[in-house]
């Protein structure tokens, strides 16, 4: 069939496209590779598919058309740890070429196969050749031990032709997902790639399953690492902070975690001590503060979050997960009830063993907070343990903390002295402050177990560490005493 009808299939937008057959895709994808269409087709070819994205059926076909125009690494009788490296890095470490030499020092027969996609990166070529490993201007069979560089032109020139294209219409198109699927070797063969995105992981799977291609995926080898310690600095030094705390049986431990290297760490933690012991995985309610807090989407992070809750569960690492943003986003605005509903609902059948609602900038009412909570109960059980999170932008935490033991919650989030706040949210000040919450409880007849006097006294000496009167009202105007009359 010509590429023109192939276009037409592929073309009609992100809802209105077709997806094609394993075959047909590998028939569209020949045409491109062999030279027999135009440079505008080409171009057609590849904005339609970036718009469409690609099916696992579609991919499969794809690796089919490669893997006949490919010249092959020959067998050389030992397995080969096959290592794309394609996105580079810009000021992270790029860790793929030591991901290498690790390997070969244990005695596997490594590939690395990768190009240059763009010039604002530092990319594997460069870093092995200051590691004096050059590339080789041919496929040969691989030793033991060894480390071999073969750039993409020597495998596939067609291919590198058309990872080229990005340089002139500025996008990806299929050939950057192929390379980091593709198996350019005769022999037994195992694929360790990297992915920067959860849906991607998924969708890399289910192409190494139609392909039956032994593979392993992983996270943050080529530049794109999981939890960037410049975003977030407070968070570089987690385990120093851990080593640090008491072994208090009283007290339980919640590590922050935003991603599997967090939940990761926290396991690590646990190795030569007591370390964590829960992992606070957080999904945030829209898409545009998802992305500004930790570069997802909803539907990425319910992905990622179930990868979390996952790898919590195999280390036997209790793990909760906060709904940031649940009553409002800085970027979005009112966030409906129903959405945040949904994520409680599917993050507690994925496993989480607590679900926080979390007013993350400071916009709840009472009213609001309320309604959630009655309704987050409703959806998952009266026993299902359901927490809060408040700060007090507009000084309505402690009211929105009541609201929320009103309609059964009894778990809420606090900081001593009202600190906090969010480096991502436009605005939020620090959480609601643990001396009101103590406060409010106590005057109402509830015993929270809590002694105010010992929290003013932790108030007043952390201010001194801090330098500065910390937000907190309570704080500020102690309990309420009748003075005695002189």
């Amino acid at each position: 069939m010509a590429i023109s009808q192939y276009i037409k299939e592929i073309g009609r937008g992100k809802d209105g496209a077709r997806p094609l057959s394993r075959e047909k895709a590998s028939d569209l994808l020949g045409q491109v590779l062999d030279g027999t269409v135009t440079d505008l087709e080409i171009g057609a070819f590849c904005l339609a598919m970036r718009i469409k994205g690609e099916t696992p059926a579609e991919m499969a076909g794809f690796l089919d058309a490669v893997r006949r125009r490919m010249n092959l690494i020959p067998d050389g009788g030992a397995p080969v740890v096959v290592l794309p490296s394609y996105n580079g890095a810009r000021k992270l470490p790029l860790l793929t070429p030591l991901l290498a030499l690790l390997l070969a020092r244990e005695g596997a027969a490594v590939l690395i196969h990768g190009t240059p996609t763009e010039d604002s990166r530092i990319f594997i070529s460069e870093v092995l050749k200051a590691l004096e490993i050059h590339a080789r201007p041919a496929p040969e069979s691989i030793a033991p031990g060894t480390v071999a560089f073969v750039p993409t032109e020597v495998l596939c020139p067609a291919l590198k032709r058309l990872l080229d294209v990005r340089r002139v219409v500025g996008l990806r198109n299929p050939a950057h997902s192929l390379v980091k699927v593709m198996n350019p070797c005769a022999g037994k063969a195992l694929i360790v790639s990297s992915y920067t995105h959860p849906e991607y992981a998924l969708s890399m799977a289910q192409t190494f399953e139609l392909t039956h291609t032994n593979a392993l995926l992983l996270r943050g080898t080529e530049g794109e690492v999981v939890a960037d310690a410049r975003r977030v600095p407070q968070m570089a030094d987690g385990e120093a902070v851990i080593a640090g705390l008491p072994d208090d049986p009283r007290v339980t431990y919640i590590g922050l975690c935003l991603n599997t290297r967090g939940v990761e760490r926290a396991i690590a933690s646990r190795v030569n001590g007591r370390g964590i012991d829960e992992a606070g995985c957080v999904i945030v309610a829209t898409d545009a503060f998802g992305i500004a807090n930790q570069g997802q989407t909803v539907v990425e992070g319910l992905a990622a979050n179930r990868e979390m809750l996952a790898l919590a569960k195999a280390a036997e690492l209790p793990a909760q997960v906060t709904i940031s943003a649940s009553f409002g986003c800085p970027f979005e605005g009112p966030v409906p009830q129903a959405r945040v509903l949904d994520i409680a609902v599917q993050m507690a059948e994925a496993g989480a063993a607590e679900i926080a609602f979390a007013d993350t900038i400071g916009v709840g009412v009472p009213a609001q907070v309320g309604e959630m909570v009655e309704r987050g109960f409703e959806r998952l059980g009266r026993d299902f343990p359901l927490r809060v999170h408040f700060h007090d932008t507009r000084g309505l935490a402690p009211a929105n903390a009541w609201a929320a033991y009103q309609a059964g919650c009894r778990v809420f989030d606090s900081a001593l002295g009202g600190l906090g706040g969010c480096p991502f949210a436009p605005g939020a000040a620090g959480n609601v402050a643990t001396e009101e919450l103590i406060y409010m409880f106590a005057r109402s007849g509830i015993d929270c177990g809590y002694d105010l006097d010992a929290a003013l006294d932790a108030n007043a000496w952390f201010a001194d560490v801090m330098g500065k009167t910390l937000p907190s009202r309570v704080g500020k105007a102690g309990d309420f005493t009748v003075k005695e009359a002189a």
